[in-house]
């Protein structure tokens, strides 16, 4: 997903000026779960406050701030399911290598080294991408695409 500012502005559910002293706006922006982001603007001389740019400033800065919140939690999000996408691809392969020849099961994911753990997490993301690795079979990016 790609974070733009009409995305941003579409979750704005309500914003609410303040002007606590004569040179400074604050923004209150609510977004749905009714966390609110706070945005501030200000000028050196109130003979050159002007009440409208100060509202656009403080929105922006609102705006700006509640970007990088948002940011962090799809990135948060996309990471978590990307683990868990690397997680399904390589317990699926691992049950078909097993059942396909019998052969003794590579460990289970919570006893997976870390390079290993790693190496699925690299492989899920290349899946994703389009761009599936060689080394595993359909099986693995099958689980792996179902989580798109």
């Amino acid at each position: 997903m790609k974070l733009t500012k009409a995305h941003l502005e579409s979750l704005v559910v309500q914003k609410t000026f303040t002007r606590p002293t004569p040179t400074m706006t604050i923004c209150v922006i609510t977004v749905p779960g009714n966390a609110q982001v706070a945005g501030e603007s200000n000028v050196i001389d109130p003979a050159n406050f002007d009440a409208a740019i100060g509202e656009k400033m403080a929105y922006e800065d609102a705006i700006e701030k509640l970007w990088q919140l948002e940011g962090y939690a799809i990135k948060r999000q996309s990471s978590t399911v990307l683990s868990r996408a690397a997680r399904a691809g390589y317990q699926a392969e691992r049950a078909a290598q097993v059942e396909a020849d019998g052969r003794e099961p590579a460990p289970d994911w919570a006893n997976l080294s870390e390079p290993a753990a790693r190496l699925a997490l690299e492989d899920a993301r290349a899946v994703f991408g389009g761009n599936a690795p060689e080394h595993h079979g359909p099986v693995f990016r099958a689980a792996v695409l179902a989580f798109t």
